[in-house]
């Protein structure tokens, strides 16, 4: 285990960018989409962080938060990206979402390294368009999994 995994002090220091509507949930009976953030969101935060449930909102944790190996300025806040760590049939891979802006350059080209590199089966989207890269049974696999929709 590399020491850095054993140091990991990140945490959402005022990052709301799950909330904003940029991942499909629903809190408390209030639907969340791209267009429609979280009902409880606020300029300041979320407004029943004390009651919040304990699904989606207290397990879920973006993959910069839990993943060391994910560079820091990649943090959501900044980089207006979220990424997450999902599994199709024992085949992991990173699903990378636009939450607030177009990827940029910088990040696809982490995300062409990332596959190039590590092997890392990638799902992402621009504009609402999903993009594979990954072996060949991950992409098949995805193409034909009726459950992966955005």
């Amino acid at each position: 285990m590399k020491l850095n995994k054993l140091q990991n002090n990140r945490n959402c220091n005022g990052c709301t960018k799950c909330c904003e509507g940029w991942l499909p949930s629903n809190i408390y009976g209030h639907d969340m989409y791209i267009g429609k953030p979280c009902h409880f969101v606020t300029s300041n935060g979320c407004s029943i962080y004390n009651e919040r449930p304990e699904d989606p909102c207290k397990i879920f944790k973006c993959e910069w938060l839990i993943n060391l190996d994910i560079p820091e300025w990649l943090y959501p806040k900044k980089s207006e990206v979220i990424i997450l760590k999902k599994n199709i049939n024992n085949l992991f891979y990173f699903e990378i979402r636009e939450a607030g802006k177009k990827l940029s350059v910088e990040i696809l080209n982490w995300i062409l390294l990332k596959n190039a590199n590590d092997q890392m089966n990638i799902v992402y989207y621009i504009n609402g368009g999903k993009n594979l890269i990954g072996s060949k049974e991950f992409v098949e696999l995805i193409k034909n999994d009726s459950t992966n929709k955005r």
